[in-house]
């Protein structure tokens, strides 16, 4: 976290401590940062944008949040625990487009979403059915 911190100043005090709207803000600027660089990015970088925005990102809006989830959706080096948190979330327009097209969600995950989202409400009967349909397409591909 030490190269992030160094990013954006007071990053480490801003997870910490910082208020939703100055931790949302941070997100926000971090994201934009790894937007920008994706393309050329080291594994051990994208793990330092991981680390950062696993603990802004629930503190931003859920507009922010639909917009993050769908830009991460096609990108092949996402932050795999970003990803992973955003595609758990409850609010089917920030997991939906993960779910349906993210090459970092694979098929344990998939399987794991869909048995834990699946029950109970509606949203989640749609992520199930989502992650079940992408886990046949490609074992249907595999074939």
């Amino acid at each position: 976290m030490a190269v992030a911190t160094s990013l954006i100043p007071g990053l480490d005090e801003i997870i910490k401590h910082g208020n939703p709207d100055r931790r949302a803000d941070a997100a926000r600027r971090i994201a934009e940062l790894y937007f920008e660089e994706a393309a050329t990015l080291r594994p051990d970088h994208i793990d330092l944008f991981d680390g950062a925005l696993i603990n802004l990102v629930p503190d931003t809006e859920i507009a922010s949040r639909v917009e993050l989830a769908e830009r991460l959706s096609v990108i092949a080096n996402a932050p795999r625990g970003l990803v992973g948190q955003l595609a758990r979330e409850d609010e089917i327009l920030i997991a939906g487009p993960l779910l349906r097209r993210s090459p970092v969600i694979d098929e344990a995950a998939l399987i794991d979403i869909a048995r834990i989202k699946g029950q109970g409400s509606s949203a989640g009967n749609v992520r199930a059915a989502d992650a079940y349909s992408r886990c046949h397409r490609r074992h249907r591909a595999a074939r």
